[in-house]
């Protein structure tokens, strides 16, 4: 039979500085993925409104260092959370269970990103700005449109 250690002596084989300082990179690494998805862009676009990048430049700075690592940070913050906490036996029996969630995770998030980025490519041959003043504009004409009255004659 598999003889199990309990969680006191796991705990014992890992010095609490070292498992909580795991735990700050991978919280870390996830932050980082956050920001490199939702921060990074919203930052250039909000330079661009303002008129301190030109749309040229946005872009040019958005494909130097993608917004889309994000999803790999993230990703990696999660695996390497599944790591952390096994080595203390968090998970106990069911840490083949618990692999296997964090491996669907990685998977949806592949297929997410794999969706998103089709769906942007669809839209690359626009301006960052285009789109806003297209999507602005468009909604203003379709406003316009029902309050126009119908000519009649």
């Amino acid at each position: 039979m598999f003889a199990y250690i309990s969680l006191d002596l796991m705990l014992l084989a890992i010095p609490a500085a070292q498992f909580y300082g795991g735990l700050i990179e991978d919280i870390f690494w996830i932050l980082l993925g956050v920001w490199l998805l939702y921060g990074w862009p919203n930052r250039v676009h909000r330079q661009i409104a303002r008129g301190k990048l030109t749309e040229e430049a946005g872009e040019a700075k958005l494909r130097k260092f993608s917004p889309q690592w994000g999803y790999a940070a993230i990703f990696f913050g999660i695996s390497q959370t599944y790591v952390t906490l096994g080595q203390i036996g968090f998970f106990g029996r069911f840490d083949v269970v618990a692999g296997i969630l964090v491996l669907a995770l990685g998977l949806a998030m592949l297929v997410f990103w794999l969706w998103r980025r089709r769906g942007l490519t669809k839209r690359s041959s626009q301006p960052l700005a285009g789109l806003l003043t297209s999507f602005h504009m468009t909604s203003i004409l379709t406003f316009a449109a029902e309050l126009a009255p119908a000519s009649g004659g």
